[in-house]
């Protein structure tokens, strides 16, 4: 809020922001005062078009309100269901005297991973700039499935972005749809 009510122009070269995004370092400025709505409805792009979690039957958006946590530069981890209010900050933005977002995050979270997944299995599809934010912790290890999502041109194998968000968005939404509860990391691999 301090940054975003300084200088503009400074905010926006921190924050990454374009000519276009000028609203967003109003709305941060006075974030306090922003109203809130639910995390699903305020996380937008691909991932979360190819989610569709406004569409899916009310026994599935229960288990996605229970079981997905969304990570967030400005609160960690947030459920669907969670009231925030819209603000823009990327996990890969170092705010003047506070340092780096993923060295905000990277001790309290992986305590906080550890609580929400408690005995079951954590499927962290988290891009790299969220993963940074804070790793799954050691006790974690053997219960947590991560994935990479490659597209084949030319022969050559790359992680392009659009691809990679509309696919884990799709596993996603087909792991609330299915009802499935996996346990472990077997458990997830298709038969």
């Amino acid at each position: 809020m301090k940054l975003s009510n300084g200088n503009p122009k400074r905010a926006a070269e921190v924050l990454g922001l374009g000519p276009t995004q000028a609203d967003a370092i109003e709305i941060n400025a006075g974030l306090t005062d922003e109203p809130t709505t639910r995390a699903d409805a305020i996380y937008t792009g691909v991932l979360f078009s190819a989610l569709d979690l406004p569409t899916l039957d009310a026994s599935a958006r229960s288990r996605a309100d229970e079981s997905i946590a969304i990570a967030s530069a400005l609160f960690g981890l947030v459920r669907p269901s969670d009231h925030i209010p819209a603000y823009r900050l990327s996990g890969n933005v170092t705010l003047p005297r506070l340092g780096t977002i993923a060295g905000r995050w990277r001790n309290p979270l992986p305590k906080v991973m550890a609580d929400v997944v408690g005995d079951g299995l954590l499927i962290d599809l988290r891009s790299g700039t969220y993963t940074a934010l804070g790793k799954p912790p050691t006790e974690l290890a053997e219960r947590t499935a991560t994935m990479r999502v490659l597209h084949e041109h030319n022969g050559q194998r790359k992680v392009v972005s659009h691809f990679n968000k509309a696919t884990k968005g799709r596993i996603v939404r087909g792991l609330m749809e299915s009802g499935t509860d996996p346990q472990t990391v077997d458990g997830c691999r298709p038969p």
